[in-house]
């Protein structure tokens, strides 16, 4: 009788430890709320990270979709900031709204759905995002298509 209660403490070490470490390891999350305030002169080794890349439209009314997260995996904005090439050739269209904050962002960009283009086009489209530590980070969708 007596060897019952003996694991039961044993059982009970061993739960206050698992608790304790997932505290832990909630606390230290870099993506969690507390941690907002931007840390000043701080390099911070997220990126901006798009694919896939380069986007490659082969025929007319060809669509890639492309995704763009942070390498942290952590919830984030985007913001299309510039663009340029020839952009006319191109259609693109965000999948989620500009205001949203999720981990994965997807933007399609298409060909024209038919006419008589036959030479390569390219086009750039730059995106930008804030980490969590304040810092900005840009990264560039390239779109090349030679239609037929």
């Amino acid at each position: 009788m007596l060897a019952p209660v003996k694991y039961l403490k044993y059982l009970l070490f061993a739960a206050m430890i698992y608790g304790l470490s997932g505290l832990a390891t909630v606390s230290t999350n870099p993506c969690s709320s507390h941690n907002v305030t931007p840390i000043a002169v701080f390099n911070d080794t997220i990126r901006l990270v798009s694919s896939p890349q380069p986007v490659i439209l082969s025929r007319f009314g060809a669509m890639d979709t492309v995704q763009l997260w942070q390498s942290c995996r952590c919830l984030f904005r985007i913001q299309q900031i510039g663009q340029g090439g020839d952009t006319k050739f191109f259609l693109m269209h965000r999948l989620d709204p500009d205001t949203a904050k999720i981990p994965l962002h997807q933007i399609t960009f298409s060909a024209p759905a038919s006419g008589s283009l036959r030479q390569p086009y390219s086009a750039w489209y730059a995106f930008s995002t804030i980490t969590h530590y304040g810092n900005t980070k840009y990264d560039t969708v390239r779109v090349s298509g030679y239609f037929k």
